[in-house]
């Protein structure tokens, strides 16, 4: 641990030998400006350690001064919402794994989080969309209690120019009325755990015995990480975290002409 490290005192303050988590830092904090008592020289794990005791202060003058500061400083909403935003929940998951958070400090962090990235996207120009813009359907299980993911998911896809239906706790006859209604192109589900999967199986199985229209599904979420081939578990046509590789994989090409200004 680094001197720049050491000076910062807040109980978030543990490095846990975690590859991903250390990858994450690097790379996603390396944008972010320190607060005034963190040096210039600070690693991105003291500016991690600083942005997640922000989100777990019962203040909530202290998160917003640090994100308006950050946005002054040159840092965009698209990186908070894509890059400081998602690093941060990972980083708070992995301290509660390790015993260091508690589940409702957990709880607390990510629904601020997820405030974040509704005042950020509230940032973004007017929306706009092309006639054969791609229609994406992303789904959060009613076993699923972690929502922040899909809402980071759902910004990336629209920055590509797709329309997005996003769904979240629903019954799965709602689900199957939202698909026979609509056209999509994509409809993503989201897995948070090993717990999670007999849920998204269950669900993908009901869609395509529910809906006659052929549609490619996806699932993405914490449980890619578990090491199986969740795709073959749940019966999805791939599985994926990674809004590029999903609309590669899908066959789905964006329009290449000028997409067309609307205020809704």
């Amino acid at each position: 641990m680094t001197s720049s490290d050491q000076t910062h005192t807040g109980r978030s303050n543990t490095h846990l030998g975690d590859i991903e988590v250390e990858r994450l830092a690097a790379r996603a904090l390396r944008i972010l400006v320190d607060r005034a008592e963190v040096s210039d020289a600070a690693t991105p794990f003291a500016q991690l350690f600083a942005l997640t005791d922000a989100y777990l202060d019962a203040d909530s003058r202290a998160r917003h001064d640090l994100l308006a500061g950050l946005l002054r400083r040159g840092v965009s909403p698209t990186q908070v919402v894509e890059e400081i935003v998602p690093a941060t929940a990972r980083y708070m998951g992995k301290l509660w794994v390790h015993d260091k958070l508690s589940f409702a400090e957990v709880t607390i962090g990510a629904a601020r989080l997820q405030e974040t990235v509704r005042a950020m996207t509230v940032r973004r120009p007017r929306k706009t969309h092309h006639d054969a813009a791609p229609r994406i359907l992303l789904i959060v299980p009613r076993t699923e209690h972690h929502t922040l993911g899909i809402f980071v998911l759902a910004e990336q896809f629209r920055r590509r120019g797709c329309l997005v239906h996003v769904i979240v706790g629903s019954h799965p006859q709602e689900i199957l009325d939202t698909i026979r209604a609509k056209r999509f192109d994509l409809i993503g589900i989201s897995a948070g755990g090993r717990r999670s999967l007999a849920a998204v199986r269950d669900l993908i199985r009901v869609i395509r015995i529910g809906v006659p229209r052929n549609h490619t599904i996806v699932v993405g979420g914490a449980a890619l990480a578990l090491g199986l081939d969740v795709a073959s578990v749940t019966g999805a046509d791939f599985a994926t975290c990674d809004v590029g590789d999903a609309l590669d994989r899908a066959g789905i090409q964006l329009p290449l002409t000028q997409p067309r200004v609307t205020d809704s």
